[in-house]
């Protein structure tokens, strides 16, 4: 895991999504949805290797990749929406476990999120509002979010406040 993370900081968009990739599916993989690998349970070492899936979430949280990944949301450079994508969807297969919620808001993940929400892939959009229904946990965490979404003229005065709107439309769909 350590080398993993260390390819999040990696200077290539290409290596920097692959290792965010691999982040989701370790933190993610249900052991029991192999397809169609099938275990053969008096095969002790098949056995095993179900139970190694997906992995402890405290691992992720020691080797410190919440705030890796926090940062290559809000990446902007050329192939930086790849890397977004692949971020969202590592997050939000951490968030699936509560343990994690409060290191990524900690770290910033609400905005970027909502931000995702406006202009990511739609992949992106999709795991970032999947991350954020998860993270509404509360009445707390949900005003929290909302406290999040840039105002109306915030940064895009010429839009009329149509990005709060769309924000406000999709944090609807996904945490209402």
């Amino acid at each position: 895991l350590p080398t993993t993370v260390a390819l999040l900081r990696h200077e290539s968009p290409d290596v920097q999504a692959a290792a965010a990739a691999i982040i989701a599916a370790l933190a993610g993989r249900d052991p029991r949805g192999f397809g169609s690998y099938s275990v053969d349970p008096t095969q002790e070492e098949q056995l095993d290797d179900i139970g190694a899936l997906p992995l402890d979430i405290q691992l992720f949280a020691e080797a410190n990749v919440v705030g890796v990944l926090v940062e290559l949301l809000g990446q902007r450079q050329e192939g930086s929406k790849e890397v977004q994508t692949q971020a969202a969807h590592a997050i939000m297969q951490l968030c699936a476990v509560d343990r994690l919620h409060e290191p990524f808001i900690a770290a910033g993940a609400l905005p970027r999120f909502l931000q995702l929400l406006c202009d990511g892939t739609l992949v992106a959009q999709g795991y970032a509002g999947t991350t954020l229904r998860f993270l509404a946990t509360s009445k707390k965490r949900l005003e929290a979010i909302q406290a999040s979404i840039p105002g109306p003229s915030d940064g895009d005065e010429d839009d009329g406040g149509e990005k709060h709107r769309n924000i406000m439309r999709k944090l609807k769909h996904y945490c209402y």
